[in-house]
């Protein structure tokens, strides 16, 4: 018996997924907008100026739901352009495993866009071809898919999501 060798480490998660079918494992995501990319650096700048730290604060406050207003318009263009619907149930740096009520074939290209995080809105987008059909769960078929092109600030994102999971998983059990 093969004995599987990981480069990434995988949770167990329940996260939402909007795809489509790709023609090529290299095709480049279409997806740009730098929503995995967090804008700490205003706190920082902001604070060198003589403002007081209550307006500081409520600044911040408003730029945080501006990003959730953008993030929630920004989705239904998302699910104009990934009309195929699935939620995740596994996922690492290196791929990810879903389930969904639409029909797949083994070596089916997809171009995902994963849902990471809703409040700050965290997407990333990613291209991966489906490697294997696993057991059937009670809402349908568990399918592998395997990134092949994913941009490095995305698996960036998706590991320190894995962590931030695996914390909390730690936290959990240490109560």
């Amino acid at each position: 018996m093969e004995t599987e060798r990981r480069t990434y480490t995988r949770i167990e998660t329940a996260l939402q997924a909007f795809m489509r079918k790709s023609v090529s494992p290299s095709t480049q995501p279409g997806l740009r907008g730098g929503f995995s990319q967090p804008v700490d650096h205003l706190r920082d700048a902001l604070q060198q100026t003589s403002l007081p730290d209550e307006l500081l604060d409520y600044l911040e406050a408003i730029n945080a739901k501006l990003d959730t207003i953008l993030g929630l318009l920004h989705q239904s263009s998302i699910q104009a352009e990934y009309p195929l619907e699935a939620t995740i149930s596994q996922i690492s740096g290196a791929g990810l495993q879903f389930t969904s009520p639409h029909d797949f074939q083994e070596g089916d290209h997809l171009e995902l866009v994963i849902t990471l995080s809703r409040f700050p809105l965290r997407l990333v987008n990613v291209v991966g071809t489906i490697t294997r059909r696993q057991q059937t769960r009670e809402n349908g078929p568990v399918w592998v898919v395997e990134f092949t092109f994913i941009r490095d600030n995305d698996r960036e994102a998706i590991i320190q999501y894995v962590f931030r999971e695996q914390r909390e998983m730690i936290r959990g059990e240490k109560l």
